[in-house]
């Protein structure tokens, strides 16, 4: 059976081209034997900085609470839908921070969910007087699930009726629970930060089959951004700030580069990127919104495909929205260096 392939975010297959309805060839992407998962990659990184990378603990030096929301092909009948939330803060006593991530991943309109809570520890290192490093612990508990009732398979569709006959598969539904870790690293110098981050570091199995191909592979991140400040400066207000950003991300065979550019101006910021594989076999286009007032930043993002003949993906795009709310300034120590990253 060939299954849909989401090369740019979820899944490497490619072969077949997804019809609203046809849950199946979408779902089995991860419950094949022969399929390779990959994680749900969202496009606004930084605001959903501690899935990103887990030595973003602590490192806006206030207590903070992140909410994101994902809709991917949201003309299809069976979508994409994932919800996000973290709270971070810096510790003094442990030299660092902490903090906690959850989300909810449904595919196939909740015909697979995916559960993940991860408890995250990150230390803050002051090399010298301008540079800084955080070293990021990720240790999280995540559930897969399969309801086999919504499944349609080929052989229950008539072409003029629908979905009219019983199926002559027979699929029970599927529960796993397993553990997960991962660590990251993240280099701080004046307005330069970037890091390196390596998630799934045990290859966890992620259903009771023990092949090889059943276990996720690992994901490795590299990243780097910049804040140049056009007008203004770092401690003056109404600065004008343009955040040129880059981030190669590799799982199995996979490959995604995401590069472009943030441009700020308080309370509003906007930012455009590109995301492609490294042959150029499909190109997604990214557009987003971020509006600042006091302590709470609202964004909005669309994900516009404009190339990707061949591969199996929509034309749908997606949508999605972060929300961060701060609660004060904790920083006391001068250890901790919080990082101004951008918005969207």
């Amino acid at each position: 059976m060939k299954i849909a392939a989401d090369i740019d975010n979820r899944t490497g297959l490619s072969g077949y081209r997804p019809r609203p309805g046809y849950i199946l060839c979408l779902v089995l992407l991860i419950w094949s034997g022969k399929a390779q998962s990959q994680d749900l990659q969202f496009s606004q990184f930084y605001p959903n900085s501690l899935y990103f990378n887990p030595a973003f603990a602590g490192s806006s030096g206030n207590i903070r609470f992140t909410l994101n929301y994902r809709d991917q092909w949201p003309e299809l009948s069976s979508d994409f839908v994932t919800y996000s939330a973290s709270y971070d803060q810096p510790l003094e006593f442990v030299h660092g921070g902490v903090g906690i991530h959850v989300f909810n991943d449904n595919l196939g309109s909740g015909t697979i969910r995916k559960y993940s809570a991860a408890f995250i520890y990150s230390y803050h290192l002051r090399v010298t007087r301008d540079l800084f490093v955080f070293a990021g612990l990720q240790a999280s508990l995540n559930q897969n699930s399969l309801n086999s009732g919504d499944l349609v398979f080929e052989d229950m569709i008539d072409p003029f009726r629908g979905v009219s006959y019983p199926t002559l598969e027979t699929i029970s539904g599927y529960g796993k629970i397993y553990p997960d870790f991962a660590v990251g690293f993240l280099g701080i110098y004046k307005e330069l930060y970037g890091g390196i981050v390596i998630h799934h570091l045990a290859k966890p199995g992620i259903s009771d089959n023990p092949i090889e191909e059943a276990r996720l592979p690992r994901k490795y991140s590299v990243h780097v951004a910049n804040n140049f400040y056009l007008t203004g400066s770092a401690d003056r207000a109404g600065s004008v700030i343009l955040t040129p950003t880059l981030l190669y991300q590799q799982q199995n065979h996979y490959q995604n580069l995401n590069y472009g550019f943030i441009l700020s101006r308080e309370p509003v910021s906007l930012g455009a990127w590109i995301r492609h594989d490294l042959a150029f076999s499909f190109s997604t286009v990214i557009i987003g919104l971020a509006a600042h007032y006091r302590d709470v930043s609202l964004s909005y993002s669309y994900d516009m495909i404009v190339s990707g003949a061949g591969t199996g993906i929509p034309g749908t795009g997606a949508h999605e929205i972060s929300c961060i709310v701060g609660f004060g300034n904790v920083e006391k120590s001068n250890v901790v260096r919080a990082i101004k990253t951008p918005k969207i």
